[in-house]
């Protein structure tokens, strides 16, 4: 019995936050396959809320609460496939989140209509 409670708490550690409520900035560009900026791009949270929008050159700024990173963010615009971004990842090992790198530029791709 002991064996199984020691196994428990050593595999499933919870999740650490080193301060949830910290305001983190994310900056990037959204751009079309074709290299071309995209503005009024909107950038939404998992509950829907916008977080941001592109400007005309297709750049974006998110100010944010660290946790709210750490889930999906959307990247969606008319006649544009959306697209799912997540800034942070969990370190199993670690026992933390960590954010990616190389997610400045996020690309969407046009919808193709069915005629």
């Amino acid at each position: 019995m002991c064996l199984f409670i020691a196994l428990g708490a050593i595999c499933c550690k919870p999740i650490i936050y080193d301060d949830p409520y910290k305001i983190i900035t994310i900056k990037g560009w959204v751009l079309d396959a074709e290299n071309i900026p995209l503005d009024s791009v909107e950038i939404l949270n998992f509950k829907n809320e916008i977080l941001a929008y592109s400007n005309k050159n297709g750049y974006f700024e998110i100010h944010e609460q660290e946790y709210i990173l750490q889930d999906d963010v959307f990247f969606q615009r008319a006649n544009y496939i959306t697209d799912t971004i997540r800034y942070y990842t969990f370190s199993q090992i670690r026992g933390k989140w960590f954010p990616y790198s190389g997610l400045d530029t996020i690309v969407l791709k046009k919808e193709i209509k069915a005629n």
